[in-house]
């Protein structure tokens, strides 16, 4: 599998790179290239040993490497928690943390941002491995003349913003079915705006029973916070929506329940809420992989001893599944509080939100 990183360390048989993906990566050093760090390249399945030099990253904004002095630094902006904003059980957890998407954790031993009021900051950091970081923090400087959007948009992707979030989130009150968003006979004001995902662009037209000129078929859209709105124009998605990528923090109690008799099985109401979609409904299948995955990891942590075991169930564990939608999602619309229309078609990968360390890949 290639990845994309930069050189963090050389001696004089091997090279070291940094990737976002998949961490540390060793090579053995070839005599044809330099190997400055701050360099980046592409690399190789480990097994290929291959390596070739290539740009930086674009798609990383304000985001720099350099070579000093044979140690590598990087300039970038991170984020510190507003611990007004979090409970106190994070304010606990998050105390010091300092985090970039990047480069994850950031090790702050000299207490250089302690004092610093601004949420997200322009920092400078250099190789340093620790015991769990492999950055530090050497001198920061001010968000400056940046949109706030996106500082915004960097602190809400932040481990304790997305914990916050996920401990918060509830079911939306979505307007009611009878108000029409699907009814047949509804004027449309066509000055009128909607932005939804179109889960169907040629679902049977409800109209047409009563207007024999109207279309046969019509779309769908669907937007969390409008419900379902029928659509005249024929979306260019194909027949359905087929799949969609969502991310949702594992809750054990919202899957798994347990008899008197103390035996467990899936809920029958398994779901998570999705900010876009809402309601997302796990069926027993899924629901039984899910709850398997999680007891299996628990079991290889305990041979290392219930230390480990205790740390990780205190950690959140995050799962990208892809989702489609039910065939019946009009009918199923109709009493939306209690089902969504949505439901988990697979599930791709299982991981830690802190460490990004995978409990489990989908192949």
């Amino acid at each position: 599998m290639e990845t994309t990183g930069f050189v963090v360390e050389t001696d004089v048989c091997r090279i070291k790179f940094y990737t976002s993906d998949q961490g540390i990566q060793l090579r053995n050093k070839s005599e044809l290239m330099n190997h400055r760090p701050g360099e980046w390249f592409r690399i190789s399945a480990a097994e290929a040993q291959d390596y070739e030099k290539c740009e930086p990253l674009h798609d990383l904004s304000h985001f720099k490497t350099r070579d000093q002095n044979g140690t590598c630094y990087v300039e970038l902006f991170a984020a510190k928690p507003n611990y007004s904003k979090l409970s106190e059980n994070l304010r606990n957890k998050y105390e010091g943390a300092v985090w970039s998407p990047f480069l994850l954790y950031l090790n702050d031993e000299e207490r250089i941002l302690e004092n610093v009021q601004q949420e997200v900051v322009k920092v400078t950091v250099k190789y340093a491995p620790s015991d769990d970081k492999l950055f530090e923090i050497v001198s920061f400087s001010e968000w400056d003349k940046q949109p706030n959007e996106a500082r915004l948009r960097m602190y809400y992707h932040t481990p304790w913003s997305i914990e916050a979030f996920a401990s918060r989130m509830k079911p939306s009150r979505y307007l009611e079915f009878r108000n029409g968003f699907v009814a047949p006979k509804r004027t449309v004001n066509r000055e009128t705006e909607a932005i939804g995902i179109c889960i169907a662009n040629k679902a049977p037209n409800p109209v047409q029973q009563y207007c024999t000129s109207a279309r046969s078929s019509t779309s769908y859209l669907w937007s969390q916070y409008t419900g379902l709105t029928r659509w005249i124009i024929q979306a260019e998605t194909g027949d359905r929506a087929s799949s969609l990528k969502v991310s949702f923090p594992f809750e054990k109690e919202k899957i798994e329940g347990q008899t008197t008799q103390g035996i467990k099985y899936v809920k029958y109401n398994a779901h998570f809420h999705d900010v876009e979609l809402g309601r997302v409904e796990i069926h027993q299948f899924e629901g039984e992989f899910i709850l398997q995955k999680i007891n299996n990891h628990h079991e290889d942590l305990l041979k290392k001893g219930e230390a480990e075991v205790e740390r990780a169930q205190k950690e959140v564990v995050i799962i990208d599944a892809t989702v489609t939608v039910d065939d019946k999602f009009v009918e199923i619309f109709e009493n939306h509080l209690k089902k969504g229309i949505f439901f988990v078609k697979s599930i791709d990968r299982m991981y830690y939100l802190n460490e990004g360390q995978t409990i489990y890949q989908k192949e």
